[in-house]
């Protein structure tokens, strides 16, 4: 499926709630996303009724946000005043003028001066609380506000334009959504929703965000130069989430609890799709969930998955079932107890189960490649791919 990006949310950039949660594949583009599968190849009758019904939420909402917009655009703008302008509210104007970073950088110094911090930081700022009411509704089985929702895009509209931005200004990550929280962007963006939620950061903060911020930016660079040496690409993905998640880590460690409720939401924080500022925002456009009951489920998933998608056949695809079916016991038992919750099962998974599913991914695709012969046309499929499984006990 394909969605016109001035109409979508921010798939896992922002939200995999809203629309994304509705319709997964929104933001990422078919080059820049995870598309190395079909979303329905390894698609169960269990796991149909639920799709389908998905997207027919999707097309209704869809539809009902467009009535939404439609109604606002017919409104008649009011008429211009011939009164002189109150000088206090043109003094207020200026105040919310386009402001600069709080934090430079030699590096992107070109893309960060054309980016509104104001604007970003507000649209921000005031997605926390809609997200977390987006949660609320969902997990108590009712239909999301749509007025609500209609904000939510309305926000996210301005932050998809300045994510572009940032994406075209060559700032290095994973997909658009990598760009959007290297450190550098991350920092500024915590700085300028602080500004906007009356929090500011005070200066041992400022110096403490930018000793960090730096740090990490280092890092991300030298992940940069070493990443022709990589076996394949989900290595490349696993290393760059360890690094961001330890930095959104230290830099939410720095901030006051004022400082920290007006950025983190109990019910939608750690969530890939609700998470402003995690690294699920990044990790979330390359997660596939699919419901598991244990290990043997898993395995007989994964294999159907991962054999369509490599075009595999006779004795390779019996080894493949072989190597999968012992990899899959490697998930502990303990971890088919604890059930998937109800945003996970709408997808808007808890971004360590993720994480912990790509640290699996890896283990298996350097099994893979180390075991079994492929052509060049599967092998390259395989080293290329960054599509993470992600099984929801059930």
């Amino acid at each position: 499926m394909a969605l016109n990006p001035r109409n979508a949310v921010l798939g896992s950039l922002v939200i995999g709630g809203l629309l994304g949660f509705f319709a997964r594949d929104v933001f990422v583009s078919p080059e820049q996303g995870a598309s190395q599968l079909d979303p329905d190849s390894s698609m169960t009758q269990e796991d149909a009724g639920p799709v389908a019904s998905l997207r027919s939420e999707n097309a209704a909402l869809t539809a009902k946000i467009r009535d939404l917009e439609s109604e606002l655009a017919r409104k008649p703008l009011p008429k211009p005043s011939s009164e002189e302008p109150d000088q206090d509210q043109v003094a207020e104007n200026k105040a919310s003028d386009p402001v600069g970073p709080t934090f430079s950088s030699d590096e992107l110094s070109q893309v960060l001066a054309k980016i509104d911090w104001s604007l970003l930081g507000t649209n921000m700022k005031d997605l926390v609380p809609l997200l977390g009411k987006l949660a609320e509704a969902i997990n108590k089985g009712e239909t999301p506000d749509l007025n609500d929702m209609a904000e939510i895009q309305r926000l996210n509209a301005d932050l998809l334009n300045i994510a572009k931005t940032i994406s075209d200004g060559k700032v290095p990550g994973s997909g658009i959504n990598g760009a959007f929280t290297h450190p550098i962007v991350v920092a500024n963006q915590l700085s300028a929703a602080l500004n906007a939620a009356g929090q500011a950061l005070d200066a041992d903060q400022r110096s403490a965000l930018d000793r960090v911020m730096k740090e990490f930016a280092a890092r991300d660079q030298n992940l940069r130069l070493a990443e022709a040496d990589s076996e394949f690409q989900l290595e490349n993905l696993a290393q760059e989430t360890q690094l961001k998640h330890e930095f959104y880590t230290q830099a939410k460690g720095l901030l006051n609890k004022d400082q920290f409720g007006a950025l983190y939401n109990e019910g939608s924080a750690g969530r890939s799709g609700l998470d402003m500022f995690d690294s699920g925002l990044m990790l979330g456009q390359y997660a596939k969930p699919m419901t598991a009951t244990d290990a043997k489920s898993l395995a007989a998933k994964t294999s159907k998955a991962m054999t369509s998608q490599l075009g595999l056949t006779g004795e390779a695809a019996k080894q493949l079932d072989g190597i999968i079916s012992k990899w899959s016991q490697s998930y502990p038992s303990t971890y088919w107890e604890t059930k998937a919750d109800t945003l996970e099962h709408k997808g808007m998974l808890k971004t360590s189960r993720i994480r912990e599913a790509l640290g699996y991914h890896v283990e298996l695709t350097r099994t893979i490649l180390g075991n079994i012969t492929l052509t060049p046309a599967q092998r390259q499929k395989l080293v290329q791919g960054r599509l993470i499984l992600v099984p929801l006990p059930r």
